[in-house]
């Protein structure tokens, strides 16, 4: 492996340590970190489509991006459920 993919890949793995300790801080107090999980999810939609671009393309193995998409949906599918509990809690705080 070349010094410049192993850079790549430390990064990714920071990137993706970052998000996964951001979702579940969120995740945590969804009322108050309705705007950073409303960002997450937006990251998480263009992580899906490039990374299902990546696979159509050729330039993904298509075991490894299918399990990066997979991740992908459980973090979508947690911070979806994060904002529907925060936006539950809002509605009841205004009425």
């Amino acid at each position: 492996m070349t010094p410049e993919l192993t850079l790549v890949f430390g990064v990714l793995g920071v990137y993706l340590s970052a998000l996964g300790i951001g979702s579940w801080i969120a995740s945590r107090a969804p009322f108050e970190n309705r705007g950073l999980i409303k960002t997450l999810i937006a990251s998480q939609v263009l992580d899906f489509m490039f990374t299902l671009k990546g696979v159509f393309a050729g330039a993904l193995p298509k075991l490894q991006g299918t399990g990066f998409l997979v991740i992908i949906v459980v973090f979508l599918t947690l911070l979806g459920l994060a904002l529907r509990t925060a936006t539950a809690k809002s509605s009841l705080d205004n009425s």
